[in-house]
């Protein structure tokens, strides 16, 4: 399975109708594809790279890639690529692949993500890494140091997210070698006190080593705060 990955920077409030657009013209036109299903819709309105969307889409193999490709390129998409054109000043489109011990690796995966309702607002966190080390020895590395002691934390009732999935890029879509966690906010106080305390968090034991330890393995890093929108249609 691929998980298609699309970032849009937004033009000064345009979020807003881009978002309608994104609802309109896309979702349920690449609904229809088989093979093809849109997943969230997430939204930053504040933050240093100003307004930007950023949109994921489940396919479930390489031809089906091929016929989103296609739909959006062709006279079928011309509607959006005019108005994304219009209310957008930047895009990148990157097709990621799990990680052999992460979740979402197979199409069956996808119906719990698609029965879970919207009835509070849902927050997600998107951390990305480049690694300057083998590819192999970080997607170890983070299994070993970050995923296996989050399960920990899930079987105690204390967890803070939950990972939907660690990517990789796939080769020939992206600059470099990135790496990508997709994870959904379960406690907004816990992960509050988790960032503006770091003070109480001891460096050498989990979660501060994990920090740590990450520098041997990529030399960037970037999180991002993204709120997802309740789908329609």
């Amino acid at each position: 399975m691929i998980l298609l990955h699309e970032t849009f920077q937004i033009v000064h409030g345009g979020l807003d109708e881009f978002e309608d657009a994104y609802w309109r013209e896309v979702a349920p036109r690449v609904r229809a594809l088989d093979g093809v299903e849109p997943l969230w819709f997430l939204r930053q309105r504040t933050g240093i790279e100003g307004e930007f969307a950023i949109a994921l889409t489940a396919l479930r193999a390489g031809e089906d890639l091929g016929a989103y490709t296609r739909w959006m390129s062709g006279d079928q998409g011309a509607v959006w690529r005019a108005q994304a054109g219009r209310l957008t000043h930047g895009f990148q489109r990157k097709a990621l692949m799990a990680a052999p011990w992460s979740p979402f690796n197979e199409w069956d995966e996808l119906q719990p993500i698609l029965e879970i309702g919207y009835d509070k607002r849902r927050m997600f966190m998107e951390d990305t890494g480049w690694p300057y080390v083998r590819v192999a020895d970080y997607v170890d590395f983070q299994r070993r140091e970050y995923w296996e002691p989050l399960q920990q934390w899930a079987t105690t009732g204390a967890a803070i997210l939950k990972l939907w999935g660690f990517f990789l890029v796939a080769p020939g879509t992206g600059h470099r070698p990135e790496a990508i966690f997709l994870q959904e906010v379960l406690d907004d106080r816990a992960l509050e006190r988790l960032i503006g305390e770091p003070e109480v968090y001891d460096p050498n034991t989990f979660p501060g080593s994990y920090m740590v330890q990450g520098l041997t393995y990529r030399d960037q890093w970037r999180s991002r705060l993204m709120v997802a929108a309740p789908p329609r249609g």
